[in-house]
């Protein structure tokens, strides 16, 4: 922030109020496009419910059949997201901004974790159920979003392309080794020559990757 807010009083010719040269600081900034904090264990931010299908949606070009992207209740946390965009229960959003959850090492750590407050063992439950749906079917008035996988289906036959495909774009390269084993393992599960097969590998990749920390946990 500080980084920013100098170049705005400053853009580095004495001009004050350049937004070109805010957006550049913003964009360009290390902490936004260095791989190495995505490495820190003080680094990033619990992704909350809301932005998951979000991200799933931009991952996948999911389109709505009717051009309306009929998604509508989702705030039950034990069969959906536990909130609704524009919704929050208050003017402070859907978490106080300086949660701390009890007998954490973020407690330990002396930081902060807003989302948190919102993730419990029902939310936790539901939000695996809810992107299985979506995964499967897609979201919404009679499934009205949905993704074809176009790309990869192209790579169901080979798990490891498929899978490195997923870590890129859902875990921006940043998932464990253990991780992408487990993952593996399920993919090479189902035989090429099983019915499906193809469609199958793919969602069941995605809806593993989609549960996992290094997804959840965005950096």
């Amino acid at each position: 922030m500080g980084r920013v807010a100098a170049a705005f009083a400053n853009n580095g010719q004495g001009v004050h109020g350049d937004m070109k040269a805010v957006v550049r600081a913003v964009l360009l900034d290390d902490e936004a496009r260095g791989s190495s904090v995505a490495v820190r264990s003080d680094w990033g931010k619990l992704r909350e419910p809301v932005l998951r299908p979000a991200a799933w949606a931009r991952a996948f070009g999911a389109t709505s059949v009717s051009g309306n992207f009929m998604i509508r209740n989702v705030a039950d946390p034990s069969t959906a997201l536990g909130q609704n965009p524009l919704r929050s229960p208050s003017v402070f959003n859907f978490y106080r901004s300086g949660y701390v959850p009890p007998s954490a090492g973020i407690a330990t750590a002396g930081l902060v974790a807003p989302e948190f407050q919102t993730t419990g063992e029902t939310s936790v439950a539901g939000y695996l159920n809810f992107m299985r749906n979506v995964v499967n079917n897609g979201v919404g008035t009679s499934t009205d979003v949905r993704s074809s996988y176009a790309t990869e289906l192209g790579l169901a036959g080979n798990a490891e392309q498929l899978v490195n495909r997923l870590k890129l774009l859902l875990a921006a390269d940043q998932m464990s080794d253990a991780t992408r084993a487990l993952i593996l393992d399920a993919v090479n599960s189902i035989p090429m020559s099983a019915s499906n097969a193809v469609l199958n590998r793919v969602k069941l990749a995605v809806y593993l990757t989609l549960a996992r920390p290094e997804f959840i946990v965005q950096k």
